[in-house]
């Protein structure tokens, strides 16, 4: 009995991802054709509703956390690996995103950008293990501090010491959106409460409604995000399609169905 218990786990895994892939894939698709048919405005053209914008970022400069980087929005967040059995995994602690609004910037004019629930695609600036930090002393220290300020401190790691590591058990990734860095955003135009203007975009901003239409914020220019999802759904549809007949052919044969 418990030699056809492992076919049937394997195979109702197999078919978790290959759903979970087949949606993602759609997903993609669907992402990509809204891109597509939705014109690129200007600022100053942005009405009310679905919108589309590329500019560059702009808005009050600050510094990023863990890089100390000139940023107009920025975003950091740190995981702790955590073993369980014979496997180990990362797992969230916290992460940190800036307070100060993001702008939108091109040649006709500026609008805010409300980032909350918006789905971002943004290049890392930065990922490393803190125990990977040793050569730059000051990199580490803002590390340290700021898992101090989170009430964590790092731990030794054996494992991670032996390969040269002193503390492997916890791992920084950061996003920087610099001032005058590429911005597209794809998402709802709405008014904001108690602002008036005569130019319009200075009485708007894009944000995701409370329908939960798609709202997208990359630093890559339209054609770069298309051209990625041109062939990256297809490999998403067919990975998972795959993934369900392999799980199914693993549940028939752990239930003796097929033998």
């Amino acid at each position: 009995m418990a030699s056809n218990d492992n076919p049937c786990c394997c195979g109702l895994f197999a078919i978790f991802l290959g759903i979970t892939l087949f949606y993602s894939g759609i997903s993609t698709y669907w992402k990509k054709k809204q891109m597509e048919n939705i014109p690129t405005s200007k600022v100053r053209s942005v009405a009310l509703g679905m919108v589309e914008v590329f500019g560059k970022a702009a808005g009050e400069v600050c510094k990023s956390p863990l890089l100390n980087k000139d940023a107009v929005y920025y975003r950091l967040e740190v995981y702790e690996r955590v073993r369980q059995g014979k496997h180990s995994r990362d797992v969230l602690r916290f992460k940190e995103e800036s307070k100060t609004p993001l702008y939108l910037d091109d040649d006709t004019g500026r609008i805010l950008i409300d980032v909350k629930k918006a789905e971002f695609n943004l290049d890392m600036d930065m990922m490393k293990r803190i125990g990977d930090m040793g050569k730059d002393a000051e990199l580490q220290k803002r590390a340290e501090q700021l898992l101090k300020q989170h009430g964590l401190s790092p731990k030794r790691d054996v494992l991670f010491g032996i390969l040269g590591s002193m503390y492997g058990n916890y791992n920084f990734k950061e996003f920087v959106l610099s001032p005058g860095d590429p911005l597209y955003v794809l998402g709802t135009a709405m008014k904001q409460k108690g602002v008036e203007s005569d130019l319009s975009s200075e009485s708007l901003f894009i944000g995701r409604p409370d329908d939960g239409a798609l709202f997208y914020v990359a630093d890559k220019p339209e054609s770069k995000l298309v051209g990625t999802m041109s062939y990256m759904w297809i490999l998403q549809v067919i990975g998972g399609a795959g993934a369900i007949i392999v799980g199914l052919i693993f549940v028939l044969l752990g239930t003796g169905v097929v033998g």
